[in-house]
């Protein structure tokens, strides 16, 4: 019995060794230059970081009516819409800096019955502003109507991609000493055979948490202008963008 059971082991060890090795096909010269390049390389990463200050942004608010009636629930979410617009416009934002989204309807039913009582429909507005007194307004805005909520606002710099190729091209510089010190330090060469770019945006994202429910121009405006923007006047905060790079040499001759 121990005999056999010694036997299986072995068999059992030799069929999971022989699953295990990859299956190589091709001509002698085929395999030949593949044995020389297993285990044959080198893996470098460049990390590059740019911080810059945003130059826009991008406000997020929420007009919310609520009505017994799906049309006037509707109209009244047009209403308020076209005001929002309007004020913007005469505060010197451009109209196609003012992007409206399609609506969205919520039936709402009564406690104990199923029968729709009422229609709440929700339509985000997105705002783009370039300084404070853009942000002024909207806050004035959300302060006036009880339908408008403030969501987020999320930070951008308008040269975005030339900062990005510039935090890659630092990030390849980077990967290229690298290489050069290697080469100068072991007296080989190294031949490029991969490369990924993993380029990474940290803009930063202002949620609205404990923000929409304050109401008054003074208390609101104040405290999200004091969160926003710097207090020497020069505008936003910083926004951050790391270019990272990962290539893969083999080495030669």
């Amino acid at each position: 019995m121990k005999k056999s059971l010694i036997i299986v082991s072995v068999l059992f060890v030799f069929c999971t060794c022989t699953i295990a090795e990859p299956k190589l096909d091709g001509t002698p010269d085929e395999l030949k230059s593949y044995l020389d390049g297993v285990g044959n390389f080198v893996r470098l990463r460049g990390i590059s970081d740019m911080e810059v200050k945003a130059d826009r942004a991008i406000v997020k608010i929420i007009v919310t009516t609520i009505e017994s009636s799906l049309q006037r629930a509707i109209e009244k979410n047009r209403e308020i819409e076209s005001v929002v617009v309007k004020a913007l416009v005469k505060g010197f934002i451009l109209p196609e800096d003012i992007m409206t989204t399609s609506f969205s309807s919520i039936p709402q039913s009564g406690f104990l019955s199923s029968k729709v009582k009422k229609y709440k429909i929700n339509n985000t507005i997105k705002i783009k502003i370039k300084n404070e007194k853009d942000f002024i307004q909207i806050a004035s805005l959300i302060d006036k109507y009880s339908q408008i909520e403030f969501v987020g606002m999320e930070f951008e710099n308008s040269e975005k991609e030339a900062l990005k190729i510039g935090a890659i091209a630092k990030a390849c510089d980077q990967i290229n000493a690298k290489k050069k010190m290697f080469e100068d330090k072991f007296g080989v060469k190294l031949h490029i055979r991969t490369f990924e770019d993993e380029t990474s945006e940290d803009f930063a994202v202002l949620r609205s948490s404990g923000y929409q429910t304050e109401k008054g121009l003074t208390s609101y405006a104040s405290k999200l202008s004091e969160t926003l923007f710097k207090a020497d006047g020069s505008g936003f905060e910083q926004i951050a963008i790391q270019g990272r790079v990962t290539a893969v040499f083999v080495c030669g001759k």
